[in-house]
Parts: structure tokens; C-alpha cells; sequence
């Protein structure tokens, strides 16, 4: 792996897709997350995959539950 001078970052309150698009654009696997010119963690294309599958799995569970109160014990 080449290590570059001067690696694209993003900080810690960069939103999700504006990261996503910037690994995407640069064609990176991660990014340095810096908070005043101090490395505070590393974002990586896991890191999002793994949100998103837990975000769609949790879609699916919520598709699969019954409506609760949605029928009344008692005719109107």
C-alpha cells in the first residue's frame, strides 16, 4: 500500500452520504476522521455496511410484525 502526504479526511460531523460520496469519488476503502488537526478514528466501506445492513434488517422486522391495535376486540 502507497501511503499518501497529505490522505483526503473528513470530521467527525461530516454526513453519512457526503463521506459515502467521497470514498466513492477517490476510490478509497476508508477515511482519517480529524478533529483539529488530531486523528480522533478511521471510517471504512465496513463500517457502512454493516450500518446498512442493520438499518435493513430492521426494515424487514418491522414489515414482518403484525399491526397491534390496529383492529378493534369490539364491533363499532
Amino acid at each position: 500500500a502507497v501511503m499518501k502526504a497529505d490522505p483526503v479526511t473528513v470530521a467527525p460531523d461530516t454526513p453519512t452520504l457526503d463521506a459515502i460520496g467521497l470514498m466513492r469519488a477517490r476510490k478509497v476503502g476508508c477515511l482519517p476522521v480529524v478533529e483539529n488537526g488530531t486523528l480522533v478514528g478511521i471510517i471504512t466501506a465496513q463500517d457502512f455496511l454493516d450500518a446498512s445492513a442493520r438499518l435493513f434488517e430492521q426494515h424487514l422486522k418491522a414489515r414482518e410484525e403484525p399491526a397491534r391495535g390496529a383492529a378493534s376486540a369490539t364491533p363499532a
